[in-house]
């Protein structure tokens, strides 16, 4: 057992027995979706999405097993206190990407770009430069060099914090006193995740139905997904951001695991003649 926290609450995490196998699970995607059709024109209808009300649901049937093993999975739905603690779960059939995922990716919470203000002087090379202000800080640029002036900046890490577009100072390398304004925005948000870390200008990092893990969160990628030049790429997901991921928060593609609860506080299992027990249990994702 250990603790894991998601948002603002915490929850005790219960590690599910290693065997045997499942032999069968059902995997449900729910959206909240309203239809409202036309009585005088049948053939119209509208519709009103919930947002954020999308969730997985998954049904574990266990095959048939003796005594020794039945055990082991009776004390953990014992251990789980019906709903009250939670339990890791993945697609058994999505354990890798179908797509060319390379690199070591990681969340981009901020996007933007840096307009040169005033070049400064003194810088030798084209060093990587960290700059702040604003209301934020973390982003790093990379100098560009003229005579041992900066003469340009090309952003590489956009740090976080930024609602404005402030005017920031520039330091660091072998020279100082250049200034910028900066662009930035939020980039992770409802249906859309910005990473960066990709092996750079690679087609088809991940195929449509590709899982992701983002800190305990499971999503499916719902489009192809490719690296720029840069090593970024925009993720289209579902189900919807639960929380707003942390910059540099590691993007994990094998073995892929949400959270989920019991659905119901009441466990059974089936018990028969020839001394096996069966164990089938529902379970839902923690929101």
């Amino acid at each position: 057992m250990n603790a894991i926290t998601l948002g603002t609450n915490t929850y005790t995490l219960i590690p599910m027995p290693s065997a045997p196998g499942f032999s069968d699970i059902s995997v449900t995607m729910q959206d909240s979706v309203a239809v409202v059709s036309s009585p005088f024109v049948p053939s119209q209808s509208q519709t009103q999405i919930w947002p954020g009300a999308d969730s997985w649901a998954m049904q574990v049937t266990l095959p048939k097993m003796p005594r020794s093993l039945s055990a082991q999975w009776q004390a953990f739905l014992a251990a789980l206190q019906g709903q009250q603690n939670v339990l890791q779960l993945g697609d058994p059939l999505g354990l890798t990407p179908q797509g060319k995922a390379s690199g070591a990716p990681i969340v981009s919470s901020c996007v933007g770009s840096l307009t040169l203000a005033a070049a400064g002087s003194g810088y030798t090379s084209a060093p990587a430069v960290n700059f702040s202000g604003g209301g934020g800080s973390g982003a790093v640029a990379t100098a560009v060099i003229s005579g041992g002036v900066v003469t340009g900046l090309t952003l590489t890490n956009p740090g976080s914090a930024y609602t404005s577009s402030p005017a920031v100072n520039i330091s660091g390398g072998s020279g100082s006193g250049a200034a910028a304004t900066a662009q930035l925005s939020n980039s992770v948000s409802g249906m859309l995740l910005n990473t960066r870390g990709w092996t750079p200008s690679v087609y088809g990092l991940l195929l449509p139905g590709d899982y992701l893990q983002v800190g305990y969160r499971l999503y499916m990628a719902t489009a192809v997904v490719n690296a720029d030049s840069n090593g970024n790429a925009k993720i289209s997901i579902w189900p919807s951001l639960r929380e707003t991921p942390a910059d540099g928060a590691t993007v994990s593609l094998v073995n892929c695991q949400g959270v989920f609860r019991l659905s119901a506080n009441k466990r059974t299992w089936h018990a028969a003649n020839d001394q096996l027990a069966q164990i089938s249990f529902p379970v839902i994702e923690v929101r």
